[in-house]
């Protein structure tokens, strides 16, 4: 089965990737050909600029933005600038294959599975819509994917850098990860995080020497306007709790013409108190828990916590998944737990065309937030697998280096 998921995987999404002018990979394209070129300026922050650069560089197919990235994420695909756009994207789409691949053993050497776990999560990833989506349109979620499977791998073994390269480079490059960092300094975990910000400070320097300082100066002068509400922030498209509650309760005469009720206030209110729960649920209850369910929790609460969260940002869900999937195969669970796993899996997993419905006016909204309801109930399961975990799995997981 894994063998012919590979097959259709490859032929149904990695090939068609080497030539689709589609957004997503332009924009990294893009600001590493303006470093390359001489030409990157802090102007890349404004989005009009940015826009005309990414036209010439798409002969006006693609309109882009850069505004929400920090200014190293201009390096993301520096190797590549000297490249044609066609064969860049070419060469980044087999590199997401790589760190599809990578990403997976990370995964299955942490929990300490065995090969038929390993097809199983192979089998899962080739078949996962997100993943597909990230290829298609060349985004980075699956590179993030592998960084933070390095991460978790380095907690597992004890191996202090890996994690802190993981952490560090998926914080600095794309503002990502926050809940871990907020586990292991529940955890007390000193070591990891004083490293981890070790590898952000290395490339705020470098940063800093190819951009210049004032990149960043830049970058947090515009960042707080990334934080004010937009209408188009209300659109479906974005599967997160934020946006969630700015569709039901936020009226755009553009973007959100029929909320459920015009009532901005709750909005903010139900964000701010769902957000502060989970994270305080997910940090109180991973005290005595094995580190890889807490890992895997804060993982999900850093996608579906996030304010902007497309389709392809759920490829980081493979890892909880795999956690989940994995504690799952090694205890005996609850016929309801069980159910709870396979139908968050369904809804993230299964190509939904929860966009094209337009279904997008007052209650029938509910309908259309697939992914962001797989994504609680697959944090409900490792809340629950945190809960009833033995000590000795804590200890048994833990793998020392010699």
């Amino acid at each position: 089965m894994a063998g012919i998921a590979a097959a259709l995987f490859l032929v149904r999404v990695l090939v068609p990737a080497f030539s689709n002018e589609t957004y997503g990979f332009p924009a990294y394209y893009t600001a590493a050909r303006l470093v390359l070129d001489g030409k990157w300026s802090t102007q890349i922050f404004q989005g009009e600029w940015f826009t005309e650069q990414v036209r010439a560089q798409t002969n006006g197919h693609i309109t882009e933005y850069f505004s929400g990235h920090p200014p190293v994420t201009s390096l993301l695909v520096l190797p590549l600038a000297a490249l044609p756009l066609d064969t860049a994207r070419m060469v980044w789409a087999l590199a997401n294959l790589f760190f599809l691949i990578t990403a997976l053993w990370f995964i299955q050497d942490s929990l300490r599975a065995n090969p038929f776990f390993f097809a199983l999560l192979t089998l899962t990833a080739f078949l996962f819509a997100p993943v597909a989506d990230n290829i298609r349109i060349g985004q980075s979620y699956v590179w993030q994917l592998w960084l933070f499977s390095i991460a978790l791998w380095g907690l597992q073994r004890e191996r202090v850098a890996a994690t802190a390269f993981g952490l560090g480079a998926a914080a600095i490059f794309k503002l990502s990860g926050a809940p871990v960092w907020l586990l292991l300094l529940a955890k007390k975990r000193w070591r990891e995080l004083s490293a981890s910000l070790g590898v952000i400070a290395v490339w705020v320097l470098l940063g800093a020497m190819v951009l210049g300082w004032d990149s960043w100066y830049h970058f947090f002068i515009m960042f707080p306007s990334r934080l004010v509400f937009e209408g188009w922030q209300t659109v479906v498209a974005y599967q997160t709790t934020p946006s969630f509650f700015l569709h039901l309760f936020v009226f755009d005469a553009q973007w959100n013409p029929q909320p459920l009720l015009h009532a901005p206030p709750l909005a903010a209110v139900f964000t701010i108190i769902v957000g502060a729960a989970t994270l305080f649920i997910t940090l109180r209850t991973s005290q005595h828990a094995p580190m890889d369910l807490g890992f895997a929790a804060a993982i999900t609460l850093s996608v579906i916590l996030f304010p902007q969260a497309e389709e392809y940002h759920y490829s980081l869900l493979l890892l909880p998944f795999a956690v989940a999937g994995a504690h799952l195969l090694q205890m005996q669970s609850d016929t309801l737990l069980g159910i709870l796993f396979f139908s968050a899996l369904l809804l993230i997993a299964l190509p939904i065309p929860y966009k094209q419905l337009g279904w997008d006016d007052g209650m029938r909204a509910l309908l259309t937030y697939p992914r962001l309801y797989g994504g609680w109930l697959l944090w409900l399961v490792l809340l629950r697998q945190m809960q009833t975990t033995p000590q000795e799995i804590l200890s048994a997981r833990v793998v020392t280096t010699p």
